[in-house]
């Protein structure tokens, strides 16, 4: 192959911007080709089962299909009216087979100051529609074929239906049924909480023991405990700042390892349902 020089350019990976040095070579018939130093500097892994690719141990991922195959279009110009949400129709690339799928807002949008809602969809003679959301105080013109959304298809089974989100939790009553010290010291144990006497009499002890045991309800021995809070609200004004993406920091190995187990265990059998019941823009 006949080199002609070398550079240093920056990849951006779906926001992760990634340095990297490049031959140049001529007549190449790829624009660019990623070759197998790139791959181990970025401890890259390829999921041929799942068409896609991750970097930095799962940092980012992307898809390895063709962009061409994936993309979401408008199917006619469109103009957002400030502070607003709009269903827009999008074109689904004809290659595309009617399944199952999940939308995710494209890469460039940010660069428009729009937001995509995520959500599960099923194509239909190549259409289907995206939530765009225009946080800004300015109307914002999409023509037509913009690229707003990417599209992929997921299995049937990784969305739970057995979990309702909107379970109210009520406190639990204040316990009038009189109770021993050992009982109490026995249900204030199965929460993990050891009660030590130290120098406190036995009618401080007492009282103590039964201030927790009466409010045990509020003590959470795992996240499946922690189920969240509808008393308080919040309202969060960005007025015309735009959608802001950073490259995240990593974690250690020990964190990392303990997040995912968390995340696996607790949050992922919920996650699609939250996406369709909640509507949720992702900005990015």
């Amino acid at each position: 192959m006949n080199v002609r020089g070398t550079l240093e350019l920056t990849v951006n990976i779906n926001g992760l911007l990634i340095p990297s040095s490049f031959h140049v070579l001529q007549y190449l018939h790829h624009g660019m080709i990623l070759g197998v130093d790139f791959l181990s500097s970025t401890e890259s892994r390829i999921d041929l089962s799942s068409n896609s690719i991750t970097f930095y141990d799962g940092m980012v991922d992307t898809n390895l299909n063709k962009q061409s195959e994936v993309l979401l279009k408008t199917v006619n110009a469109v103009e957002i009216p400030p502070k607003s949400e709009s269903i827009i129709p999008v074109s689904v690339p004809p290659f595309y087979k009617s399944q199952l799928s999940v939308v995710e807002p494209a890469t460039s949008l940010s660069l428009r100051r729009l937001a995509v809602a995520k959500a599960i969809v099923y194509p239909s003679k190549n259409r289907t529609v995206c939530k765009v959301l225009n946080p800004t105080d300015k109307p914002v013109y999409l023509g037509r074929r913009a690229v707003i959304a990417t599209i992929q298809g997921i299995a049937a089974e990784d969305i739970c239906s057995d979990v309702d989100v909107n379970t109210e939790v009520k406190p639990e009553p204040h316990n009038d049924v009189p109770t021993t010290l050992a009982e109490r010291l026995k249900a204030i144990a199965s929460k993990e909480i050891k009660l030590e006497r130290h120098e406190m009499t036995d009618e401080q002890y007492e009282q103590l023991s039964k201030l927790i045991y009466d409010n045990l309800y509020l003590c959470a021995t795992s996240l499946k405990d922690l189920v969240g809070t509808d008393a308080v609200t919040h309202h969060i004004d960005t007025e015309d700042s735009p959608p802001i993406r950073k490259r995240p920091y990593r974690h250690s190995p020990e964190i990392t390892r303990e997040s995912r187990k968390r995340y696996r265990k607790y949050w992922t059998p919920i996650y699609w349902k939250n996406q369709i019941r909640l509507g949720i823009p992702h900005a990015y």
